[in-house]
């Protein structure tokens, strides 16, 4: 182990490579003087540890349950000889209930505490403080009011700093889920008095475990916690983390205190005294905690550095000869590694860490989605599988099944091989698992969540045997289909735009929980197959194509095999996909006759802009006819069915009364009749007047807001809550990249806009993250950070009124000012 020896007090002033050490301690020892029979906790201490204020916490405990009966404050000092004898500094009549510590001046002279109290029918809780009123006396408690804090959970834990003006506190986030999950978050003085909003300590603090019992060293930079949710020792762990940038919400990787903190059993409420001894609750030598007592030793340790070591697949095969960019939770750049020719690479980590991301263009998030990157041991083994999601962050994959398990049955010649190892392959042909056939040859397989695909061969037979068979059951239990390939499709589709396949492009399909469900390649004639989707669940879908291909209003089709499930999905700015009937209906009124007659009860099938059949509509007795049409869809078609002379027929368009409005005769070129988007409003007249007035009072508008300069002439355009950087705007960027290398002087300043949809808030952090990603651009390319400035402009200095798609979708922008 590597040990630094530092001539500080290091725990209270932290090194500047203060993320990577540990601090060293003595052997703890348990303070019996300060322990009884009841559970010790939170331990406070001023006057350079002379003095000390703990909580003890008397309990009842029946054979279901463990109950707090009360809590109450105790007080000891130091003397020549040692602790004295802990008493209780307050009585029941100074404030009544329960009472714990949570923070005290240096000098003792000011004590902070929870205060829980019966109202009527519930428990509430507040903050106040003690002030001493001569050695042995206090005055009246004063409550400390801070808005919108909400200390209601029973297990909220606080710590207010010796400055007093930091409060920290462990807060419930997620009371849906079966396990407990509790962060950490603070408070904290603004300049002019006021206490701050409340702020998440961030993902590098937050797991998805426990987080609580927070003490901020002296100086606020560094925090001491203790959390069930990093890799730890026993039921709960102390760790250290540091501030970081003097930014509250970041804050380094946390270290494990390691031995002889923490042990198999609970650790909690850590904290330092000026004179860098130690107090901390545990349980380690009783069926209760107990406060326990150590110091530093003056030296600190390098936390134990990892090597992650992986093999990175795109899209079936080895990234090769490839630069990774690798950022930590918080998108800040860690370093730079290539592959080899098969993919591999490895770089140092913090042990027991994951939060990585990982890129293959410093500017773009989200290239990697859905990918595989396989972790492996130093020998090469296969440790486990990680896709990446939207921002590049590793997710490992889950191991639950999906709704459907997979079975089937393997024979040769009609024959079931019985007891036969059968490996699960996934699509790059990495072995994911091992499975066997039972007696009759059959076998099962629960899929593995978010895998894209996979195939199943024999493991000790010839694969190539023709006269092996392997069958699935489809749900009627009948032997459907061979999928010795994996293919296992359940649906098709094709993605047209302008009447013609989008060929060579990405289909990446996700829930709405951000998870992603399936890849789908896209042929050259524009078709495709899914495997993973059930078109009766909503999806969220994301294009990927080559080159700058238009693909805005392109249509995606899907169609589930074996069912009437179909869904059609448009294409708009910034690639957004949208299902089309997201958009709402509007009713087409109509009418058909044939020679001035009615067309009764006749079949018509109508087509989207693509020729693709969308629906059948049938007259009534009368010919009329209602179609609800999807506002997005651009224009359709009306064809009768089985007639053989359709050009006889004429299509009336009417209001919802019958009354025509307007005439359609058969289009021979393309054989139907084309209803355009202007033509599906009945009250079309009425719909132009409006529009017109709207016009002419935002006409003026426009000008008023077009007379704001536009900054350069390369602007940037980002799709709906988009912040990364597209292919388009990289090349955009490359100019302005040539000017800040012709001039080692100049500087650049970045505007970052948006659309007035959302909040106000929304909309300046959005702002503010697409300045960031043109300046991180910059940066990577060599640029340095301290000759350019970013400034969120939000929704205050739109280019064109935000009356239009069209207008917002240019107000969705990046501007940058090279002087």
């Amino acid at each position: 182990m590597k040990v630094i020896k530092l001539f500080l007090f290091l725990i209270i002033c932290t090194p500047t490579y203060s993320q990577l050490l540990i601090p060293l301690f003595d052997i703890p020892q348990k303070m019996d003087v300060l322990s009884d029979e009841a559970e010790e906790g939170t331990a406070v201490t001023f006057n350079n540890g002379e003095g000390i204020f703990f909580n003890r916490n008397y309990e009842k405990i029946t054979e279901k349950v463990q109950e707090v009966k009360a809590q109450d404050i105790w007080f000891a000092e130091k003397g020549k000889k040692g602790w004295g004898r802990p008493f209780r500094p307050f009585r029941d009549v100074d404030f009544t209930e329960r009472n714990i510590m949570i923070g005290c001046t240096r000098d003792g002279e000011r004590l902070y505490i929870l205060n829980r109290y019966i109202d009527g029918d519930s428990i509430k809780s507040r903050i106040i403080y003690k002030t001493r009123n001569g050695r042995s006396t206090w005055k009246d408690p004063q409550e400390v009011v801070i808005p919108g804090l909400d200390l209601s959970d029973p297990q909220t834990t606080v710590f207010m700093h010796s400055d007093e003006d930091v409060l920290l506190l462990s807060k419930l986030v997620d009371t849906a889920s079966t396990m407990i999950n509790e962060d950490l978050f603070l408070v904290y003085k603004k300049e002019d008095g006021t206490w701050s909003d409340l702020v998440d300590l961030g993902p590098n603090i937050n797991s998805k475990g426990l987080e609580f019992s927070p003490f901020l060293t002296h100086d606020k930079k560094a925090l001491y916690f203790a959390s069930d949710g990093h890799d730890g020792f026993g039921e709960s762990d102390i760790f250290v983390s540091y501030r970081e940038e003097g930014r509250w919400d970041k804050w380094s990787i946390p270290l494990n205190l390691g031995l002889p903190i923490n042990s198999s059993r609970f650790e909690s409420y850590f904290v330092v005294s000026d004179t860098n001894q130690v107090y901390f609750v545990s349980d380690r030598e009783s069926l209760n905690t107990n406060i326990y007592f150590t110091k530093a030793t003056g030296e600190y340790k390098i936390a134990n550095l990892g090597l992650l070591a992986g093999q990175l697949f795109k899209d079936g095969k080895p990234v090769a000869s490839q630069k990774l960019f690798v950022y930590d939770s918080y998108k800040d750049f860690l370093e730079e590694v290539v592959t080899d020719e098969n993919g591999k690479f490895k770089f140092s980590k913090l042990a027991g860490d994951q939060k990585y991301s990982i890129r293959l263009d410093s500017t773009e998030e989200g290239e990697l989605l859905g990918d595989l990157l396989y972790i492996v041991d130093e020998k090469g083994n296969l440790k486990k599988r990680v896709t990446f999601d939207k921002t590049g962050q590793m997710v490992e994959m889950g191991k639950k099944p999906e709704k459907a398990i997979v079975k089937g049955v393997f024979e040769s010649k009609g024959v079931a091989m019985m007891n036969t190892a059968l490996v699960v392959l996934d699509k790059n042909n990495f072995p994911i698992d091992t499975i066997y056939t039972n007696n009759k040859g059959e076998f099962s397989y629960e899929r593995i969540a978010m895998d894209k695909g996979f195939k199943i061969i024999p493991r000790d037979l010839n694969v190539k045997d023709e006269s092996l068979e392997l069958f699935y059951f489809d749900k009627s239990g009948k032997k459907s289909k061979t999928f010795n390939d994996g293919s296992l499709e359940t649906g098709k589709g094709r993605f047209v735009f302008n009447k013609l396949p989008v060929a060579n492009s990405v289909i990446k399909v996700y829930d709405l929980e951000g998870n992603i469900i399936e890849t789908i390649a896209v042929n050259q004639d524009g078709s495709f197959a899914f495997k993973k989707l059930n078109l009766e669940e909503e999806y969220r879908i994301v294009i990927e194509n080559e080159g700058d291909v238009e693909i805005v209003d392109g249509i995606i089709y899907f169609t589930q095999d074996g069912t009437s499930s179909s869904k059609r999905y448009i294409v708009k700015d910034g690639n957004k996909v949208v299902s089309i009937g997201s958009g709402g209906v509007e009713k087409v009124f109509g009418k058909y006759t044939f020679d001035k007659l009615p067309a009764a009860n006749t079949a018509i099938v109508v087509l989207d802009e693509n020729n693709i059949p969308i629906d059948t509509i049938y007259t009534n007795i009368e010919g009329m006819f209602v179609y609800e049409k999807l506002k997005l869809d651009k224009g359709i078609k009306f064809l009768p069915l089985e007639e053989e002379n359709p050009e006889d027929l004429i299509l009336y368009l009417t209001d919802k009364e019958g009354a025509v409005l307007s005439t359609m005769n058969y289009d021979k070129k393309s054989k139907g009749y084309i209803l355009t988007k202007n033509e599906t409003a009945a009250t079309a007249k009425k719909v132009t007047t409006k529009v017109e007035d709207k016009t002419e009072v935002k006409t003026e508008t426009k000008k008023e807001l077009t007379a704001v300069p536009t900054l350069n002439e390369e602007i940037l355009y980002f799709g709906f809550n988009e912040v990364n950087l597209s292919s388009s705007n990289v090349v955009k960027l490359k100019s302005y990249l040539a000017k800040l290398n012709a001039n080692s002087a100049s500087q650049a300043t970045i505007y970052g806009h948006t659309d007035d949809v959302g909040t106000e808030a929304t909309n300046m952090r959005i702002a503010q993250q697409r300045a960031d990603a043109v300046k991180n651009y910059l940066v990577s390319k060599g640029i340095s950070v301290d000759r350019i400035s970013t400034e969120a402009m939000g929704e205050s200095k739109p280019a064109l009124p935000n009356d239009s798609e069209t207008n917002r979708s240019k107000n969705r922008r990046v501007e940058v000012v090279i002087k």
